[in-house]
């Protein structure tokens, strides 16, 4: 319990003290601790924001084959996290030539993880919105979501 705590700690302070979970994932003790972070969050959030898909892809898996179900899944996990993971690699590319002498490619990444977790977040909530009020997420208000994301995480970066 006190690990879910504490990483439930970690991933509030980057919204509420972005720099001090900034400074934290930058201590080499740390090293790792905010991609597994991401990680974590990251499947939680695909858990809960497309357990429709999950259980299709499960149910074609079942009903017309494994190969059918295991089309529809990896449909699901590239249309939900790619653009994520792409940010992620560009943003840590980037922290990576910027750091100039304090280059550390293992640091820079974990700097970009946690700048990636208000991403992350913003997309949780707009998709908890959605299904709420079980309107369309295409248009206006899906640009709005991914300015709001982006906008937060470059912010971090």
């Amino acid at each position: 319990m006190s690990k879910l705590l504490a990483w439930i700690g970690r991933i509030g302070a980057t919204l509420a003290a972005p720099r001090r979970a900034l400074a934290d994932a930058d201590r080499p003790e740390a090293a790792g601790r905010a991609g597994s972070d991401l990680a974590w969050l990251m499947l939680l959030v695909f858990v809960a924001g497309h357990a429709r898909e999950l259980v299709l892809s499960g149910w074609l898996g079942v009903a017309e084959g494994a190969m059918v179900g295991a089309r529809a899944l990896a449909g699901v996990v590239s249309r939900a996290i790619t653009l994520d993971l792409a940010f992620l690699v560009v943003a840590a590319a980037a922290l990576w030539v910027a750091a100039g002498r304090r280059r550390s490619l293992g640091r820079d990444f974990d700097l970009a993880c946690v700048a990636v977790v208000p991403l992350v977040l913003v997309k949780a909530i707009a998709t908890l919105l959605v299904q709420l009020v079980d309107i369309q997420g295409d248009g206006p208000a899906s640009i709005l979501v991914g300015v709001l994301g982006f906008g937060a995480a470059v912010v971090l970066l």
